[in-house]
């Protein structure tokens, strides 16, 4: 009787200590599942970056190309503006400005100038697609309810500010032209934010043109009225 109690007993103790055994397996396993996991994160996060990094070279060797399609049909162009990443718009924004200053250079023929010129237009130029595209984000949202994707906004700035920022070189020997340019500019980046990003014309236009006035304004009381 007593053996086959213990008998009975046995395969208890043989089922308790198989479960201890999987159940250690089970925890060393867990920590190489984690490290596992890690491993294949920091893969995929390294694989986003090249990758990343990749298309935003292509963009930058693609963007002398994208210039040239926009002078030649600027409308056209800008009905399908491309969506340039944060880094690609500020540096077309930036060359802008650095090209404005070398024809500064060049018309003026002064070395200081250019200089002088170099240090304040690629500044300028890049505040001036920063800070409207910023203010139509704000306005378009709070009075009008209508939002839009912030680089496409500044892309298009970018682009039609080619025809405002590369005149303000000469704008002491040509005022004309560097107002034509304004216009011009603003009446193109009116076109791309209805066309493309569909914000209806009567809204864009007339803060744009409210914008316009007020630089105008301030342009012609500092160039003409102020001593």
């Amino acid at each position: 009787m007593e053996s086959n109690a213990d008998d009975r007993k046995r395969p208890a103790s043989g089922q308790s200590s198989g479960s201890n055994a999987a159940s250690s397996g089970d925890s060393q396993s867990e920590p190489s599942d984690r490290t596992d996991q890690l491993i294949e994160a920091s893969v995929e996060f390294s694989q986003d970056l090249v990758i990343g990094a990749k298309d935003r070279a292509t963009e930058l060797i693609r963007l002398p190309l994208e210039i040239f399609r926009f002078l030649r049909h600027p409308v056209r162009f800008l009905e399908n503006c491309p969506d340039l990443k944060t880094p690609t718009w500020v540096i077309l924004a930036i060359s802008t400005g650095i090209l404005s200053a070398v024809i500064s250079g060049l018309v003026h023929h002064g070395l200081i100038r250019f200089l002088i010129a170099l240090l304040i237009l690629p500044a300028g130029s890049f505040l001036a697609t920063f800070a409207t595209t910023s203010l139509l984000k704000i306005i378009l949202l709070s009075v009008h309810g209508l939002k839009f994707r912030y680089r496409s906004g500044a892309s298009i700035f970018a682009f039609a500010n080619i025809f405002w920022w590369l005149p303000v070189g000469i704008v002491d020997r040509q005022p004309i032209i560097v107002l034509i340019g304004f216009i011009a500019a603003f009446s193109l980046a009116a076109i791309g934010f209805n066309r493309k990003l569909g914000i209806p014309i009567k809204v864009i236009g007339g803060w744009l043109a409210l914008f316009g006035l007020i630089h105008v304004g301030i342009w012609t009381t500092t160039k003409f009225v102020a001593p």
